[in-house]
């Protein structure tokens, strides 16, 4: 692995964003220094850059979100609103390159050197998104290159589906129990063409499929396998398992009695293409663990400031502050312990810290 200045010496590692450890020669199937270049130009005019996914960025997790724009991407380890966009366009008209910020378990990081100084330039060593205090990474991430061409369901977009697995018996009631015992989704013989193309064809592995009835939402799942088709051999009068074509799935979260009706009741299988629709939103969100009575948006006034001075502190904070005050005036200095405060993202770490 070739250290920083070995790199810039090289000229494989510097003002044009290339990774060094994918140049150093260490690794036959890593990316050459041209072919990053080919395909990762440095002029923003030029519109070949085909974006990235969750997919390719290292410990993405789950609920990561990537956005692509046509001079920078957004990446976020979880789904945290964009809070880089704003950053990203700070420094945009000085990064010269086509860029990534990726927001990383408390770090900012980047493909290109160049967005990784102009941030140092800006920001210094840290930054303060909404609260949170970010490190700035030193080095250049490394982030998957897609294959031309290839249509390997790893590298797709997750899409979100909504889906009735009895549509011409809205009273069936046993969607739970075929999820719960067959780990399934599929349909029948006498489906419309609409409907085959959709499951057969445009619906990939690991997209997230909404099971309804009716408007009644059932359960949300993970598609996990290619389409299986049974053929001659599937006995149809079986009345929980009656689906020629199916698919393997893994269940995310099961509806509970006090949710939201879904907006869209209508269909079998239909593909929530429209990000901004109440379908996609209503997944979206259930996805991300709002509230059942929260999940259509709007629906809930919510302020958009909270002054916390007058606001009354949640889960015993002052008796918690006043305990640890008291453990840290009491510890010795030579004694060298340290306490250490973990949590999620909004959890209310600062909050504690500031009343300690």
């Amino acid at each position: 692995m070739s250290t920083y200045q070995e790199g810039r010496d090289a000229g494989v590692w510097g003002e044009d964003g290339v990774p060094y450890d994918l140049s150093d020669g260490d690794d036959p199937n890593a990316l050459s220094k041209k072919d990053f270049m080919d395909n990762y130009p440095n002029d923003k005019s030029n519109k070949i850059f085909e974006g990235y996914d969750a997919s390719q960025f290292p410990g993405m997790s789950e609920t990561g979100r990537v956005e692509n724009f046509d001079d920078y991407a957004v990446a976020e380890y979880e789904d945290r609103g964009l809070r880089l966009k704003s950053i990203a366009d700070e420094i945009n008209e000085s990064v010269l390159a086509h860029f990534v910020l990726y927001d990383y378990k408390g770090t900012v990081q980047s493909n290109n050197s160049s967005a990784i100084h102009a941030l140092k330039e800006k920001y210094g060593e840290d930054i303060e998104i909404n609260g949170d205090v970010v490190y700035i990474f030193d080095e250049v991430i490394s982030i998957n290159k897609k294959s031309p061409g290839k249509s390997d369901d790893k590298n797709k977009v997750t899409q979100y589906w909504h889906m009735q697995l009895h549509p011409n018996q809205q009273d069936w009631g046993r969607e739970t129990e075929l999820l719960e015992k067959l780990s399934l989704i599929g349909h029948g013989i006498s489906s419309s063409a609409n409907t085959v193309n959709n499951f057969s064809n445009k619906m990939n592995i690991n997209d997230i499929v909404l099971i309804k009835n009716g408007s009644r939402p059932v359960a949300l799942v993970k598609v996990i396998s290619k389409v299986i088709d049974l053929g001659d051999n599937k006995d149809i009068s079986n009345d929980l398992d009656w689906f020629k074509y199916r698919r393997n799935i893994k269940i995310l979260k099961l509806a509970n009695n006090d949710m939201q009706d879904f907006p869209q009741p209508r269909r079998t299988l239909t593909l929530a293409k429209d990000m901004k629709s109440q379908s996609y939103k209503y997944i979206e969100n259930w996805l991300k663990g709002m509230s059942p009575k929260e999940l259509i948006p709007n629906l809930v006034s919510i302020p958009t400031k909270i002054n916390l001075n007058t606001a009354k502190p949640s889960f015993g904070v002052e008796a918690i502050a006043k305990t640890l005050s008291s453990i840290i005036i009491n510890i010795p200095e030579r004694s060298g312990m340290m306490i250490g405060v973990f949590g999620k993202w909004g959890r209310g770490k600062t909050y504690l810290v500031d009343k300690i």
